[in-house]
């Protein structure tokens, strides 16, 4: 049997999959549909925490390091 879904866990999720960098579904709707059973700040809060959630998992699994003759080429021009 599974737990009931709180609307706040449901947000969580939501923001996530709205947020990742491929994402699937808009952000909006989850927010209007959410702030008046949660309040203000706490869907704020969760809404932010799935967020940033989604811009982590993003950076470990997008984000590439620059080669490394980039950065030598900006150090010998100065700019590091």
């Amino acid at each position: 049997m599974q737990p009931p879904s709180t609307p706040a866990a449901l947000l969580f999720a939501y923001a996530f999959l709205s947020n990742v960098a491929l994402a699937v579904v808009p952000h909006e709707p989850a927010i209007n549909l959410v702030w008046a059973r949660l309040g203000l700040w706490t869907t704020t809060l969760v809404a932010t925490a799935g967020t940033m959630l989604a811009a982590v998992v993003d950076h470990g699994c997008c984000a590439a390091d620059p080669p490394h003759g980039a950065t030598t080429l900006r150090a010998s021009r100065g700019e590091v």
